[in-house]
């Protein structure tokens, strides 16, 4: 029996996988390029000498365009701190692909999912990351990312966390988007439809223009903000967190968290001899309330009241304390101990038409 010896060797010399080498690396398909010894630097050529030695796996150093739809493949790299290892997907069909220890930037393409693992999502590059669809485990995400939006379009991150700064993952109207054991500062911005997890977050998170869909958050001791521009959807909290309500989202907010605290700012101008509604504080979740109204006006005084409703949405209500005049920078603090469904803080000008500008400032404590 003749052993094929030669065949041995280069068998030997490929292993498991094509080396691809952006910056030493050269052209062709023939023994040995794309072994560790004499790498590729040619996408299409990694794709030929794949085919004909039935391998699936990638070596990847430097940056590599993805020119074709490469499936089930896996791209392995040595991710670090240089940012060497650098791959653009370039709107390929990667389906059932995986990504280990690589920078990853540009278009997902395909209609399936991917798989990434140590990866760091860098969207400060030319070409930001966008469409992500499958699954990121231990990944790091700089700047933000953008899932793909559609049915049957899922993003799970399972033990990530942001580096350099806040992340902004952008949402649009996937299926299901979740965050398990975040870490790090995280925004969420845009959703428009479909539920978004977030299961367990220790950081700073931001909801930001969201006017749809559903998002639960599982708090470990969080800080969270929700903006101004939430118009629509619904957001349920649970667990431990600080919730600050920036202006009046009209999102549904249903915080059951068991324990924690809420934040209301609400900042404004008195417009006329009749009250008007400066903070309207759903007031069913709290036991207790501490309230401060500064007139933050140069000139004008104002005047200020507090109406306690025992039923949410009932205008059968007690007013304490009542017709308070506040000079030109001048505040007060009212303390309220005892559990309401609804408490507004009410402002008016004191000598109509002598408009006078306000903060409000709410801590609705649980405990």
């Amino acid at each position: 029996m003749r052993i094929d010896e030669e065949g041995q060797a280069r068998r030997i010399d490929y292993g498991d996988r094509i080396y691809f080498d952006s910056v030493v690396g050269i052209a062709g398909t023939t023994y040995p390029i794309g072994t560790a010894g004499m790498p590729s630097n040619t996408i299409a050529d990694v794709i030929t000498i794949l085919a004909a030695r039935n391998l699936k796996k990638i070596d990847v150093h430097g940056t590599l365009t993805l020119g074709a739809a490469m499936n089930h493949i896996d791209f392995i790299g040595h991710y670090h701190e240089s940012g060497d290892d650098i791959i653009n997907l370039g709107g390929q069909d990667i389906d059932n692909s995986h990504f280990e220890g690589l920078i990853i930037t540009g278009i997902q393409g395909g209609a399936g999912l991917a798989t990434y693992t140590k990866c760091l999502f860098f969207s400060t590059l030319p070409i930001p990351m966008t469409g992500f669809r499958g699954l990121a485990e231990n990944c790091a995400i700089f700047s933000g990312l953008t899932v793909a939006t559609g049915n049957a379009d899922y993003a799970d991150f399972d033990h990530c966390t942001s580096v350099h700064g806040v992340a902004t993952v952008v949402i649009g109207s996937p299926d299901r988007v979740s965050f398990k054991e975040f870490s790090g500062g995280l925004i969420l911005t845009t959703q428009v439809a479909g539920a978004v997890f977030v299961r367990g977050i220790s950081g700073y998170l931001e909801v930001d223009e969201m006017t749809g869909g559903t998002l639960d958050i599982y708090a470990h001791g969080a800080d969270i903000q929700i903006n101004a521009d939430c118009t629509g959807g619904t957001i349920n909290i649970y667990g431990n967190a600080r919730v600050v309500i920036v202006g009046a989202p009209t999102v549904t907010i249903n915080d059951y968290g068991s324990s924690g605290y809420k934040e209301l700012p609400a900042t404004g101008a008195t417009t006329g001899a009749a009250y008007i509604d400066a903070l309207n504080i759903d007031a069913r979740l709290y036991n207790e309330f501490t309230i401060k109204i500064k007139n933050t006006d140069g000139a004008n005084s104002l005047d200020y009241r507090v109406l306690l409703r025992p039923e949410h949405g009932v205008a059968e209500e007690m007013i304490q304390p009542e017709d308070i005049t506040l000079a030109p920078a001048d505040y007060d603090f009212v303390n309220i101990d005892h559990k309401w469904g609804q408490v507004i803080v009410q402002v008016r000008d004191t000598a109509a038409p002598n408009r006078a500008d306000f903060d409000v400032y709410a801590i609705c404590n649980k405990q």
